[in-house]
């Protein structure tokens, strides 16, 4: 037997094994003898296919339930087309006829992490080095969400909404009809708004925040009624008193309400909460003037309350009024018989000595 074939091949063995690393593909003869002389030659093709040096699966993402996504195997070397085995963890899957950067699509019906069990070459030769991971989240939308969170505030004020969500993978994005976008959104939280007048709020939208998985089942409303905060100017000072030994009533004008306050309330400084002023708290508001208490035996001296109004809302005026009352000391008549002490208050026309 003489065999011959490319890079100097030679045996004269009947069956001589052809390694790749020495003998490579080709064509390769032999050339049959027998004693008497006669022979006859034949011939034979080798291919040598070789394995790929590496294989790195990727594809991460995240996807909503019953939807699908692709991997892929990124080859290096090695005779294609190749045979992919790859694993989520539970399940093993084969995929024939692949070449490298093919899409693999998968659709799992919960999380997975994929990964490569091996890649064959054309003639079954194994890559030695196989690597990468592709995790893959499966996000569940929301079944149910109902808006609440009805009540009513003072213009300027915020009021919180809610909504309440049933499954889904949380957290999730919350649209509302006026615009309003909450990320990252936990079933039940409240949604701080503040509107400029009385709204009524929807949604629009719930998705998850991972995979944009769209909800269904959205419905309830909010009306946030915004009520006006009422306003009034007053004088600057009620009219100035005498000091007397008995209480008396001084009148403090105002003007130019708005927002149809009801009631009033007064609170004095600390220096006439000494002299014997008395806070008054949501008291009727009457037509102008406001009636102001000075208590009698009131130290001579001027002293300063503050004002607001309150409506309906109920909303209370901001920032409030300061006023002030002066009582001065009177010049007192004698109004006593010759007959009665001088020192009682009764005996003056102030009242007091």
């Amino acid at each position: 037997y003489s065999w011959s074939g490319p890079n100097t091949f030679t045996s004269t063995v009947q069956n001589p094994p052809a390694f790749a690393a020495v003998a490579p593909g080709g064509t390769y003869t032999v050339r049959v003898s027998e004693n008497n002389g006669c022979f006859r030659d034949a011939s034979v093709n080798v291919t040598v296919n070789s394995p790929a040096t590496s294989a790195v699966l990727s594809g991460a993402a995240t996807i909503c339930s019953g939807s699908s996504t692709n991997l892929s195997v990124t080859i290096t070397g090695g005779t294609g087309p190749f045979t992919i085995n790859y694993t989520d963890g539970v399940n093993g899957f084969q995929v024939t006829n692949y070449n490298s950067g093919d899409p693999i699509p998968v659709s799992p019906v919960s999380t997975r992490t994929y990964s490569l069990n091996s890649v064959l070459s054309t003639g079954g030769c194994v890559s030695p080095t196989v690597s990468g991971t592709a995790l893959i989240t499966v996000s569940s939308p929301s079944t149910a969400a109902v808006l609440s969170g009805t009540t009513s505030i003072c213009a300027g004020s915020s009021a919180n909404l809610q909504v309440a969500i049933t499954g889904g993978t949380s957290p999730f994005t919350v649209v509302l009809s006026d615009g309003t976008t909450v990320n990252s959104y936990v079933s039940g939280t409240n949604i701080s708004v503040t509107p400029s007048g009385t709204t009524t709020y929807t949604i629009t939208s719930v998705t998850t925040s991972t995979g944009s998985c769209v909800g269904t089942g959205n419905t309830g409303s909010a009306t946030i009624t915004v009520n006006p905060v009422p306003t009034i100017t007053t004088a600057a000072s009620a009219t100035g008193v005498f000091r007397l030994g008995s209480a008396q009533l001084t009148p403090l004008t105002y003007s130019a309400t708005t927002g149809s306050p009801t009631t009033y309330s007064v609170v004095w400084n600390a220096a006439a909460l000494a002299a014997g002023f008395v806070n008054v708290t949501n008291a009727a508001l009457p037509a102008s003037p406001i009636q102001i208490s000075v208590t009698g035996n009131t130290d001579a001296g001027t002293y300063t309350g503050s004002l607001t109004v309150t409506n309906a809302g109920p909303c209370t005026s901001s920032p409030a009024n300061s006023f002030t009352v002066t009582v001065t000391n009177a010049n007192p008549v004698w109004t006593g018989t010759t007959s009665t002490n001088w020192n009682t208050g009764s005996n003056w026309s102030t009242g007091v000595v």
